[in-house]
């Protein structure tokens, strides 16, 4: 069995507002007033917060998809918006693709709550991000369904575990290796090393190959 369920394209798929953020970062101001950035330990994995100063005229900059409800997923950084330019100031601290956004300013929802309040803001304001754990996953299908039910749109660039019927190929490969057993909630991306893959391509990918290797993406528990 393989189901899938795709989504038509969202109009606030592109999250640019007439605003500018940048990221406010720890500095040491010399004599002569030049500013010194001090880089952050880089982020594996987890949590992390970043602190936006709005400002007029500049997009965020940012591409997101709201299929998992628990929060909206970065999907692109565009190289002319906010974001980028945040990840230019701030080494080691950098907002990166599939980074899912759990807070802003502290208050919660789901995905849809929280890209509202996103584009609401008009002032400095506070992002708690997860950054989820990568991990390579190899399963031999040969001549069976994969039996998972994925859910994703036609311009996603991964797709979304939403069940894993009893008897398929990859509750089977669950049960061989308990301690990496796929869940529902994980994100399928780089099927066969490509990350250029969306939609529809992930899947046709994933049917046609007998033997499939891609990275599940696992976030923490919200």
């Amino acid at each position: 069995m393989f189901c899938t369920c795709c989504r038509g394209p969202e109009d606030d798929k592109v999250a640019e507002v007439d605003t500018r953020a940048t990221v406010i970062c720890d500095e040491v101001r010399g004599r002569s007033e030049s500013t010194v950035q001090i880089p952050w330990a880089p982020i594996p994995e987890g949590d992390f917060e970043v602190l936006i100063e709005v400002r007029p005229n500049v997009q965020f900059g940012i591409e997101l998809d709201l299929i998992d409800e628990r929060g909206p997923t970065i999907t692109q950084i565009l190289n002319d918006g906010v974001f980028n330019e945040h990840n230019m100031r701030t080494p080691g601290r950098e907002v990166k693709r599939f980074d899912r956004i759990k807070s802003v300013n502290g208050m919660t929802g789901n995905a849809t709550d929280l890209h509202d309040m996103l584009f609401s803001m008009k002032e400095t304001f506070t992002l708690q991000m997860t950054r989820p754990r990568e991990r390579p996953v190899v399963i031999d299908k040969t001549g069976q369904q994969l039996g998972v039910q994925l859910d994703f749109k036609d311009n996603s660039p991964a797709l979304v575990v939403t069940e894993l019927p009893e008897g398929g190929v990859v509750a089977k490969w669950n049960a061989e290796h308990p301690d990496d057993a796929i869940r529902v909630g994980d994100r399928i991306v780089k099927i066969g090393g490509d990350e250029s893959l969306q939609g529809f391509a992930l899947i046709e990918k994933l049917k046609e190959a007998e033997v499939v290797d891609f990275t599940i993406l696992r976030y923490s528990a919200v």
